[in-house]
């Protein structure tokens, strides 16, 4: 998530929990995610999305 520019925090909740980024990043679900893309990234197997799709997937004006 830190190389997605501007997204500074991020809020994902389950039945009425609510997880930091902290515990986020430190959850062994979120790193099996981080390798597997960084691994896709370094193969060339990526899409680029438009600003406009970016912004409107976190909400940003």
């Amino acid at each position: 998530m830190t190389q997605i520019k501007g997204v500074k925090s991020i809020d994902v909740s389950e039945e009425e929990k609510n997880y930091s980024w902290e515990e986020i990043k430190r959850s062994e679900e979120f790193g099996k995610v981080m390798e597997k893309s960084r691994k896709q990234i370094k193969n060339g197997e990526f899409v680029a999305h438009s600003q406009e799709l970016m912004d409107s997937i976190f909400r940003i004006k």
